[in-house]
């Protein structure tokens, strides 16, 4: 803190300043308080990133009021913090009142403890009526399937919405259906989602290959480490042969066998009129298909929300 506060006062004398990234730096909340009091001396500021810090509640309601103020901010990163619920509720009444100029926020991992969708609802209401949100990270945030049935139904209107990162949800089937029905929507304009790491499996990962048939937008698809059996493998390589515009697909961690991996090995090695950029490759070892992971950083680069 001590040396946030003497940052605070040279960002003072710099009302040019565009963007300032401050991860990591064990900043807590008498720290970013005297920070943002020195940035709202900014008037040019598009970008913050004050993630992995901890800056807790007190110090995400300081970052509030430079919302409230703020025509030029357009990037917001404030995952790691132990951001509180009251925090949180509070970003969201922002956005969904008075600021429509940030386009891109990470809230990954606040401090959770209530287990109802309060939260829930308040993003449904924001997204319902922000037009200025493209890129929303929400990972671990305990959405669950009735926290996420209750965001898609209020975002099936939503025209701005570019990426969206849920991962770590503990989203099952029906949550994966919710995803579903919004993909299928016609106003749908998703690009990137991400569903790491929650529990899609095999029925959740059959509607959404469902989804994957019709969608006309979506370019790149995350869903590893959902506990996917070689049946909703299968059931998502075979949307992909109905699908023209997914570019980027990742499904390791799941449970492949030979029926899917041989779909996958097929897609493959199909002529293609786009790039495919799979987390995996395939190949043949005594006709049997094996397959082997593949570095993905790039695509988390060009996809997904800053970290």
């Amino acid at each position: 803190d001590t040396g946030a506060m003497a940052l605070a006062r040279l960002i003072g004398g710099c009302p040019n300043l565009e963007g300032l990234n401050l991860q990591g730096n064990s900043i807590e909340h008498t720290g970013s308080q005297h920070l943002i009091d020195g940035l709202k001396q900014c008037p040019n500021l598009e970008y913050l990133n004050l993630s992995w810090n901890s800056i807790q509640t007190d110090g995400a309601m300081a970052v509030i009021e430079l919302l409230n103020e703020s025509t030029r901010l357009v990037e917001l990163n404030l995952a790691n913090n132990e951001i509180g619920h009251d925090a949180i509720i509070a970003i969201s009444t922002v956005l969904n009142t008075t600021n429509n100029s940030l386009r891109i926020l990470n809230l990954d991992n606040p401090r959770i403890v209530s287990i109802d969708q309060e939260l829930a609802i308040h993003f449904a209401k924001m997204l319902y009526v922000n037009t200025g949100i493209e890129r929303l990270s929400l990972r671990k945030h305990k959405l669950r399937d009735p926290g996420l049935f209750t965001i898609t139904e209020h975002i099936l209107d939503n025209t701005t919405l570019r990426v969206l990162d849920l991962n770590s949800n503990e989203i099952s089937v029906q949550g994966s259906e919710s995803i579903a029905k919004y993909l299928k929507g016609k106003k749908c304009q998703l690009e990137s989602l991400f569903l790491a790491n929650n529990q899609v499996a095999t029925f959740g990962a059959r509607a959404i290959s469902q989804a994957l048939s019709v969608n006309r937008t979506l370019l790149h698809l995350d869903l590893c480490y959902n506990n996917i059996e070689d049946q909703g493998l299968t059931w998502l390589a075979e949307s992909l042969f109905q699908n023209p515009t997914l570019i980027s697909f990742k499904v390791f961690g799941n449970h492949f066998e030979q029926r899917c991996l041989r779909l996958f090995h097929e897609f493959a090695n199909q002529e293609h009129q786009r790039d495919w950029n799979p987390d995996f490759v395939t190949y043949i070892v005594d006709d049997e298909v094996q397959m082997a992971k593949v570095d993905e950083t790039l695509e988390n680069f060009q996809f997904g929300v800053s970290s």
